[in-house]
């Protein structure tokens, strides 16, 4: 994360959106709508919305990326990494239900290559995630 956003993150409320973004609970629920292909910043819209909407435009503009620099910071911290598409394109997600947030960034666990299973698994995995992509999507709400 760059100075600009620690530094904004310093302000109050940028250390509102913080205590919300850094609550020991979410951070299993970033790392599973990673893992969905959903935005991880998902999770936390209902709470940061009435904060953003306090904001002025440009800071609101501002505040968003913010936060979507500390969740990346979280779940790099943890072994993630942002996805990139076909190109090497970083890709992104649209964010459901948000005034502000539009869309956000998508991420994906390291590989594991040592176990001879793991393909399977993740197989298996993304199969189940599109069949329950609807109930992810429901609980985001």
């Amino acid at each position: 994360m760059n100075h600009a956003h620690l530094a904004f993150l310093d302000r109050p409320e940028g250390r509102r959106l913080a205590t919300v973004i850094r609550q020991p609970e979410l951070l299993r629920v970033y790392e599973e709508f990673a893992f969905a292909e959903v935005p991880p910043v998902q999770a936390i819209i209902r709470e940061i919305e009435p904060i953003l909407g306090e904001l002025d435009a440009r800071t609101r503009r501002y505040a968003a990326q913010s936060c979507g620099a500390l969740i990346g910071e979280i779940l790099t911290a943890r072994g993630y990494r942002i996805a990139k598409g076909p190109r090497g394109e970083n890709r992104r997600g649209r964010v459901r239900r948000s005034r502000f947030i539009k869309t956000g960034m998508l991420f994906e666990a390291p590989r594991e290559s040592t176990d001879p299973h793991f393909e399977e698994a993740m197989r298996i995995a993304r199969e189940a995630m599109v069949k329950y992509r609807d109930v992810f999507e429901a609980l985001a709400k």
